[in-house]
């Protein structure tokens, strides 16, 4: 049976952003200035060559797990701003990193997360996982994938990577569609041909659609809070070089 997106929790009250109280204003500032010192201490340089492809054995993997044992992955969208570790939602509190950051401290931006209900199937590996992030009028953590719903957008920035300790991972973007999160159901817990009627028919209900693969063996969904109501959420769905 199919998971049901995350609620209404994903998403940071956009007159908190705006307009957030004089007592809270260092608490966010130091939040901030964590997420950005994770990137700083954490990230993965580019390739040798010059290219956009980042390296695995770039990531300090010993320092981040240390840091944190839930990190699993790190992902990077080129000319976007997602570029961020990863952590895996322990399913004794599904919710954790939508309010605690990646050193465990209390933060308005969370921890991109692995949804919960994806750990007892493989996590990352399962053949439909689901990562979370804020969407937040700063444009950090998954804001940019809000854009996606935006053909030309979408086009121009189809490739993200996902690195883990044992390698980096090309993906492609294939499709993104903005729904409501009362009702959207998720492929986690399906694979073949489950998996692959599922997402023939999320593409027939996407905004956006670049391409159809010839099967789909394991997709990569990325969520975010979408603006459009109070229950919209952006999701932008991707796979691998195969297919999987």
């Amino acid at each position: 049976m199919a998971a049901v997106l995350a609620g209404a929790a994903l998403c940071v009250p956009l007159a908190l952003e705006l307009a957030p109280l004089a007592a809270e204003v260092a608490p966010r500032a130091e939040a901030a200035a964590r997420a950005d010192a994770a990137v700083g201490e954490f990230a993965p340089a580019a390739s040798a060559e010059g290219g956009a492809e980042p390296l695995a054995d770039g990531v300090d993997w010993e320092g981040l797990l240390a840091e944190n044992p839930d990190a699993v992955a790190w992902v990077r969208a080129p000319g976007t701003r997602v570029d961020y570790a990863v952590v895996q939602a322990p399913a004794s509190d599904p919710q954790r990193y939508l309010a605690v950051d990646l050193y465990g401290e209390p933060s308005y931006r969370g921890c991109p997360y692995v949804g919960a209900d994806c750990a007892a199937e493989g996590g990352l590996r399962s053949a439909f996982a689901i990562v979370y992030g804020h969407h937040l009028v700063d444009g950090s953590m998954f804001s940019d994938f809000a854009k996606y719903s935006d053909r030309a957008y979408a086009e121009a920035h189809r490739e993200v990577w996902l690195l883990t300790p044992e390698g980096a991972e090309r993906l492609r973007v294939v499709a993104a569609n903005v729904v409501d999160a009362r009702s959207e159901d998720l492929g986690v817990g399906l694979e073949g041909a489950e998996l692959d009627a599922y997402m023939r028919r999320k593409l027939a209900e996407s905004e956006v659609v670049l391409e159809e693969p010839e099967r789909f063996e394991r997709v990569v969904c990325f969520a975010t809070c979408s603006y459009q109501t109070d229950h919209s959420r952006t999701l932008v769905y991707a796979v691998g070089e195969d297919g999987r």
